[in-house]
């Protein structure tokens, strides 16, 4: 068995929890058991932060200003909207989904976005504390994710995006 240094020096099996960091032992099984398993806590997360505060915002503007946070771009991301339905038609890929509301994201784009108006950056990437979305990988499957993207579009306004989990990467 080769050393790697901070393992423990045993040949039973263990894990790591990702939250604490804290080892602990597992008890032995197949790998279709494990698979299972890792396939459970994925559903089971999914169902936790599947509590979804989004909801469609409807405004007739056509015009935004360069921080404000766009409706249309934002229902293309709040699941059972008209404009996420139609996007999801046009795209190949399966859509990532917000979980917050418009306020909330709007609150986002004030705190993590750019401070002023600027032609060098269109995109700024960030990591949230809690949840803001579900990340949606090639096969369809939803991650819960704190980490996203906010996209700038001169005349349009902003927009957020749900990115890749830490946790995936």
């Amino acid at each position: 068995m080769p050393y790697i240094e901070g393992l423990p020096d045993s040949s039973e099996r263990w894990a790591r929890d990702p939250e604490t960091g804290k080892s602990m032992y597992v008890e032995n099984m197949t790998f279709d058991q494990w698979q299972k398993e890792i396939d459970n806590q994925r559903k089971n997360l999914v169902k936790v932060y599947k509590v979804n505060k989004a909801s469609r915002y409807i405004t007739n503007k056509r015009k935004y200003k360069w921080n404000e946070l766009n409706a249309e771009q934002y229902n293309k991301h709040v699941r059972d909207t008209p404009e996420f339905n139609n996007y999801k038609k046009g795209r190949k890929r399966p859509l990532s989904e917000l979980v917050i509301s418009f306020a909330e994201a709007q609150s986002l784009i004030d705190k993590y976005g750019k401070k002023n108006e600027s032609v060098n950056k269109n995109q700024i990437l960030f990591k949230h504390e809690s949840y803001i979305g579900l990340w949606s990988d090639i096969n369809g499957k939803l991650f819960p994710t704190k980490r996203g993207r906010i996209s700038y579009r001169k005349n349009k306004g902003a927009h957020i995006t749900p990115r890749k989990p830490d946790k995936l990467d």
